[in-house]
């Protein structure tokens, strides 16, 4: 029997949609507070400098500025993501390129974990920014499309609300994971988190919009 969606709430597979959606707007509030309680280890190297194997418990920043461009390298992701994401929406759509762009959790996840140097630090935030850049560009209007009526409000206001999540559990497991070496760790989780959604979305619908 036909359904009028105008008068449905949020389905079943509305629901998965939405719940992908929200891990990479998760995601992108983890990246943000990731440098914020291990900065002093990471920068200051106040526990020591010690080596586990060829990986160092510290990157010895060494200065404020420095730890600045640490800082600010994930926005200048993000923007370079936001800005590169949008001809990939308009030729391959809103699901291939919350699935691919996913995939650079996973680099910038071994670049950050894996580090030994500053550069390398800098370039794994750029990387993180830019898959970042590129599911908050898409994310919302994703969400919005897919979305019935009645629930539109609810499915848009989870997915920001995903990502304060992500900023407060980061910081909350940072705070058992930012001694060397765990807080290799703490960079690594972001790889899994996007993995979750390189693996998932195919199976996820795309935006009506788009396929007219």
């Amino acid at each position: 029997m036909p359904v009028d969606s105008r008068s449905l709430g949020i389905t079943g597979f509305q629901f998965y949609c939405m719940s992908l959606a929200a891990i990479g707007s998760f995601n992108f509030g983890w990246n943000i507070g990731s440098v914020n309680i291990p900065g002093d280890v990471l920068q200051n190297c106040v526990t020591g400098r010690e080596y586990y194997g060829p990986f160092p418990s510290c990157i010895f920043v060494g200065s404020n500025t420095a730890w600045g461009v640490i800082t600010g390298s994930y926005a200048l992701g993000a923007l370079i993501g936001a800005v590169a994401s949008n001809p990939v929406i308009d030729k391959r759509g809103y699901k291939f390129t919350l699935s691919w762009f996913a995939l650079l959790n996973v680099a910038g996840a071994l670049l950050l974990s894996l580090t030994t140097k500053l550069p390398q630090f800098i370039i794994g935030r750029i990387v993180v920014g830019i898959a970042a850049g590129a599911a908050n560009n898409a994310l919302s209007t994703y969400v919005s499309d897919i979305a019935t009526p009645r629930s539109r409000t609810i499915m848009g206001g989870s997915v920001q609300v995903a990502c304060n999540l992500g900023i407060m559990l980061d910081n909350a497991i940072a705070l058992g994971l930012a001694p060397p070496p765990r807080w290799r760790i703490l960079f690594s989780l972001t790889g899994a988190f996007g993995l979750l959604n390189f693996i998932l979305f195919p199976f996820a619908r795309e935006s009506p919009k788009w396929l007219i």
